[in-house]
């Protein structure tokens, strides 16, 4: 859940639901609750996107199988409104409420109701109207499955169009509206746990969370679905003025096979520089071109057609231009950063001539 205040200066609210293709349909609307002097927000139905994996003997939301990774995306938005006063020191919250949690999930001991949230707070005494601040944003859909057997890092990657200070942080799963119930967890996992662990099996890596890049990396071989909770948190100035929140369940799958006699699983492709993180200090005015290297070298199996698998590489940040073609749209500072094309054997290139840019009042936290 987000918000944002584009040219009008009122404040659109999105929510962001996620679907188990196999389970109950979504509806064309919803309502938030919330202790902000408006009385509840009706968000309509926006965009209503398949985001299940792509290729042949994958599971689709029209043909889920049964698989939990069959997922769809529904984005929700307000009209724009206007919020007249201050926040307390608490904050005002926005919340949803619906029932149920899936079944297949794994770590949670409750399946009863969900509830999705956010909180404003108040900056500097400032009024909300005219808007004052702009939330952060999950610009790409979740990672949703994965095989088990890999070192995985996935990135819940946050931005913010203020260029606000942001803290990630993992957090509780909720049910029972606000200020709710904490979902209880199954033995062996928490909210600061969620996904596999070396008390499953040895082999496993517990997850771990980096709160500066929203970076998370794991490694399990014990499979199931792990509902988790991932808050971040934008500062203006050191002050706290948002927390989002974004609950999304990840399926670790077992059965990965891509030959048998002796069985083969499917690994990740090998990426390289094979870094979660990297930090890279230039000159302002400088154009920097940064390429990465992505090789797969395992095959489909016979029944999916046989033949090399197929990749994709994807980028998002706020120093991309649209559709990450873009040198002169879509970045807050142009020229904006671009992604080429993938060429067979060829690295893939990465660059942008980075300006000067206006000062702000940030801390990093």
């Amino acid at each position: 859940m987000q918000w944002n205040w584009p040219k009008h200066w009122k404040f659109v609210f999105q929510v962001k639901f996620y679907r188990d293709c196999n389970g109950v349909p979504g509806s064309s609307s919803l309502t938030l609750i919330t202790n902000a002097p408006i009385g509840s927000i009706n968000c309509s139905l926006v965009s209503q996107t398949d985001i299940s994996p792509q290729g042949m003997g994958c599971p689709t939301c029209a043909t889920p199988m049964g698989l939990s990774n069959a997922v769809e995306e529904f984005i929700y938005e307000s009209a724009p409104l206007s919020l007249n006063g201050t926040p307390p020191s608490t904050g005002w919250y926005f919340y949803y409420n619906d029932c149920c949690r899936n079944t297949a999930i794994t770590n949670l001991s409750s399946l009863n109701d969900f509830t999705l949230r956010a909180f404003m707070y108040p900056f500097s005494g400032q009024s909300t109207n005219p808007c004052m601040d702009n939330s952060p944003y999950f610009p790409e859909p979740p990672t949703l499955g994965v095989c088990i057997g890999d070192t995985i890092s996935y990135g819940h990657v946050a931005i913010d169009n203020d260029l606000d200070s942001m803290h990630y942080s993992w957090d509780h799963p909720l049910e029972n509206g606000f200020p709710g119930t904490n979902v209880p967890f199954n033995s062996g996992y928490s909210y600061q746990s969620p996904l596999p662990g070396p008390t499953q099996n040895p082999l496993n890596y517990a997850a771990v969370l980096d709160p500066n890049h929203g970076i998370i990396t794991f490694k399990s071989v014990t499979s199931g679905s792990f509902s988790t909770v991932t808050k971040v948190s934008s500062y203006k100035c050191g002050q706290l003025v948002s927390e989002i929140f974004r609950e999304v369940q990840i399926t670790l799958i077992a059965n990965c096979v891509i030959s048998t006699n002796p069985t083969v699983y499917n690994t990740a492709p090998d990426l390289y520089p094979n870094l979660p993180v990297e930090s890279i200090s230039i000159v302002a005015g400088d154009t920097l071109f940064y390429s990465l290297t992505v090789t797969d070298f395992e095959t489909l199996t016979a029944s999916a057609g046989g033949g090399p698998q197929s990749m994709t590489l994807n980028a998002n940040g706020m120093a991309f231009g649209d559709g990450d073609t873009s040198f002169t749209n879509g970045c807050l500072l142009p020229p904006c950063a671009v992604l080429t094309l993938p060429r067979l054997f060829q690295p893939v290139n990465v660059y942008r001539k980075y300006d000067v840019a206006n000062s702000m009042c940030t801390s990093w936290i």
